[in-house]
C-alpha cells in the first residue's frame, strides 16, 4: 500500500529518498483512483485524501526543515468538481460542454509525521506539520518548506487540484489523480514550527485554525518570526516592510466539525 489517510509515526515509509533526488509522487485522486470521462474512478479510497507515502528523508534529523521543490504536476485521466468532467488540454481545463478555464494544478495536501506517537491527523484536517492545506500557491515553482518531527521527516502528499477558486469554498476544486515531480532539499537555517513557502518571490506563511481571525493572526506571526531569522533584522523592522506590502491569502474556508480554516499571509 503506497498511500496513506492519515500523518502518523506508525505508517511505515513506503520508499526512501535522498537529500537533492528528485522523486515522482503518484497521487490518486481525493476519493482514489484516476476519473474517466464520465466522471468514474477506477478505484475508491476508504477515506478521503489519500496520499502517496510516507516517503523516508535519509540525511533528515528531528528539527531539520525539509524542503520540497514542486518541479511538475501533471494530470493523469481526467478531472472532477461535483459532478462536472474537466478534460485537461495543454494549459486548459475544458468542460465537456465546450467552455474552458485554465488549467492551474496545485497540492492540497502535504505533511510530515508528527513529534508524537500517540498523536496523528487525517488527511482532511491540518495542523503545525501540514495536512490538507488546500493552498494554490502549492504550485509548479514553489518551494515547500516543513520542519522535520522525527528522524526521516516522512513526507506524505496527494489531493491534486487542477483548478481551485480561493478558500475552496464549495468543499473542493477540480479534483484529480496526477503525477507529481519534487525534488527534496534541507534548509540550513533556522526554522519555524510552521509550514511556509517561497512561490514567484513572494515568501508566505501559513497558520491552521477553526477561527479565521485567529488564523490569520497566526500567519502574520510565523510571518515575523521568519523573516526575523531569514534576514537577522529586528521585529519591528519587519513590521514596518509588511505594513505596505504583506496580503492575505485565504486557502481552505469551511463549516465541517473536523476542519481548520486556513489562512496563507
Amino acid at each position: 500500500n503506497f498511500f496513506t489517510c492519515n500523518l502518523s509515526q506508525i505508517n511505515q515509509p513506503v520508499a526512501n529518498a535522498e537529500i537533492g533526488e528528485t522523486v515522482i509522487f503518484e497521487a490518486p485522486s481525493a476519493i482514489g483512483g484516476i476519473f474517466d470521462s464520465k466522471g468514474k474512478n477506477s478505484w475508491n479510497s476508504e477515506k478521503a485524501n489519500p496520499m502517496c507515502g510516507p516517503l523516508k528523508i535519509n540525511s533528515i534529523s528531528a528539527s531539520d526543515t525539509i524542503a520540497v521543490f514542486i518541479k511538475k504536476i501533471k494530470p493523469v485521466g481526467f478531472g472532477l468538481a461535483g459532478n462536472t468532467v474537466f478534460k485537461p488540454i495543454k494549459n486548459k481545463l475544458r468542460f465537456m460542454d465546450g467552455l474552458e478555464v485554465p488549467l492551474e494544478p496545485s497540492i492540497g495536501c502535504i505533511g510530515v509525521a508528527p513529534e508524537s506517537a500517540k498523536f496523528a491527523i487525517d488527511s482532511m484536517s491540518s495542523a503545525e506539520f501540514g495536512g490538507n492545506i488546500d493552498c494554490r500557491d502549492f504550485a509548479p515553482g514553489s518551494i515547500i518548506f516543513l520542519k522535520s518531527r522525527i528522524d526521516g521527516g516522512m513526507l506524505s502528499i496527494g489531493d491534486v487540484h487542477l483548478a481551485m477558486g480561493d478558500g475552496e469554498v464549495e468543499g473542493c476544486g477540480v479534483e484529480s489523480a496526477a503525477d507529481i515531480t519534487v525534488k527534496i532539499g534541507k534548509l540550513k537555517c533556522p526554522a519555524i514550527n510552521t509550514p511556509w513557502l517561497i512561490y514567484k518571490g513572494e515568501i508566505m506563511a501559513i497558520a491552521s485554525e477553526r477561527d479565521i481571525g485567529l488564523a490569520i493572526h497566526n500567519a502574520y506571526e510565523s510571518l515575523l518570526e521568519l523573516c526575523m531569522k531569514l534576514f537577522t533584522v529586528e521585529r519591528l523592522d519587519v513590521m514596518r516592510r509588511m505594513n505596505p506590502s504583506g496580503s492575505v491569502k485565504l486557502s481552505m474556508l469551511l463549516s465541517c466539525e473536523n476542519d481548520s480554516c486556513l489562512s496563507s499571509a
